[in-house]
């Protein structure tokens, strides 16, 4: 830094051959103000002319150092926060900012100036310093993987957390349906839980789903007829009218059965011997039976319905009849006389098993008709006494002991 002070004497006038130049500061210094010993104030200017000197007077020119500033730099960080203006060589921290459902995997270098390096880059938070030029970063994320289990379905895998995943159910096996979607894992919800296709949102942890398939039936239909009948051949008791309905159980051929309803579809609601037991079979194997009964009472009418409405004709006492069944609650019975067919009250009738005897030696079958099975121990012997329970056309429901099963009626007397 040059002499700061000069020394002017009394009398002399600036200007009339005496100069103040202007100060020479060192490298890195500036020119401030002169500063006299006798004058008040300061003087910017850097050369001094024209002042009028009084008395020896020492004048001081004042320097301050330059302060040399780093130039700013341009941070670019996406996905995270640090970015801005930055001054060159000092220090800032950049931090990813996750977003939800995705997890942090590291920090790549996008332009400028290379800051991220295989020790630094799967550091969430890295502090550096900013280099002399830009610096563009980002901060790469995926999100977090979960597995999905679909029991009886498809669409499992792994599923980013947060994302929608469709699953589908599979196709029901015979005599069940779907039914609807299930978990035990929190955070799962369906868009339709009843739709055999759906879609989940993937929670933040794995997650097992299942489609629930239950057996397919049918209400069961209200009961408007109680007509007796035989099987013709093994058939299936489904819980409903259709092979799609789920299985109840298996019949033999010549099972003893009572038709419910009239059906529909081609089958039959029916109860199964005088078991609880209730369900659907094919309308086309079940053969009608009949029981035989007389009429209790004198001029019994017989009606159209099972209802007191019109009168077909009055029946007589102790005549003959063909009991074809009943209605719902057993209040009237359906019979037949003669080519005639209606309905009487229940209390009006008695059922009858007259008794015969066989003419040969039979073989007792398990249904009205020769395409009926024959029953292990099915002999019969000639000139046996028997009970009549039931008629079928041309056929007898007979009881032998403890045996029953059909034979031609024309082989009885």
């Amino acid at each position: 830094m040059p002499n700061p002070g000069l020394t002017v004497n009394q009398g002399s006038t600036l200007g009339s051959g005496v100069t103040i130049p202007s100060p020479n500061p060192s490298s890195n210094f500036e020119f401030v103000h002169w500063t006299s010993s006798s004058h008040s104030g300061t003087f910017t200017t850097t050369e001094l002319r024209g002042l009028v000197i009084t008395s020896n007077t020492i004048f001081t020119a004042v320097f301050e150092q330059i302060t040399i500033q780093a130039p700013m730099r341009t941070l670019t960080v996406t996905g995270g926060t640090g970015g801005g203006a930055v001054r060159q060589g000092t220090s800032r921290t950049i931090t990813a900012t996750v977003p939800a459902n995705h997890r942090f995997l590291h920090w790549e270098n996008v332009g400028g100036a290379t800051m991220i390096t295989t020790a630094n880059r799967n550091n969430r938070s890295i502090t550096f310093t900013m280099p002399a030029g830009n610096v563009s970063v980002k901060a790469v994320f995926e999100r977090i993987p979960r597995a999905l289990t679909v029991t009886g379905g498809t669409g499992g895998g792994t599923v980013g957390q947060g994302l929608s995943r469709t699953i589908r159910a599979n196709a029901p096996r015979a005599g069940y349906r779907f039914d609807r979607w299930a978990t035990s894992t929190p955070g799962v919800s369906f868009t339709n839980a009843r739709s055999r296709a759906t879609a989940i949102v993937m929670p933040a942890r794995n997650a097992t789903v299942r489609a629930v398939f239950v057996r397919r039936t049918a209400a069961n239909p209200r009961v408007t007829m109680r007509r007796p009948g035989v099987l013709r051949n093994n058939v299936a008791l489904h819980r409903g009218p259709g092979t799609a309905y789920h299985l109840n159980r298996n019949l033999r051929q010549g099972q003893q059965i009572t038709v419910l309803n009239s059906g529909r579809n081609g089958w039959r609601f029916v109860q199964v011997g005088n078991s609880n037991v209730r369900g659907w079979v094919r309308t086309n194997q079940i053969t009608h039976t009949t029981t035989l009964g007389t009429v209790r009472a004198r001029r019994v009418p017989m009606r159209a319905g099972a209802n007191s409405g019109r009168t077909i004709t009055h029946l007589n006492r102790n005549a003959n009849i063909i009991i074809l069944g009943t209605n719902s609650n057993r209040s009237w019975t359906q019979v037949r006389v003669g080519r005639r067919t209606g309905w009487v009250r229940t209390s009006q009738i008695r059922t009858a098993t007259p008794s015969a005897r066989t003419r040969g030696q039979l073989q007792l079958r398990q249904g009205p008709g020769t395409s009926f099975a024959r029953p292990s121990n099915n002999r019969v012997n000639r000139n046996a006494r028997v009970v009549i329970t039931g008629r079928q056309g041309n056929w007898s429901r007979i009881r032998v002991g403890n045996r029953t099963g059909w034979v031609r009626t024309n082989q009885l007397r």
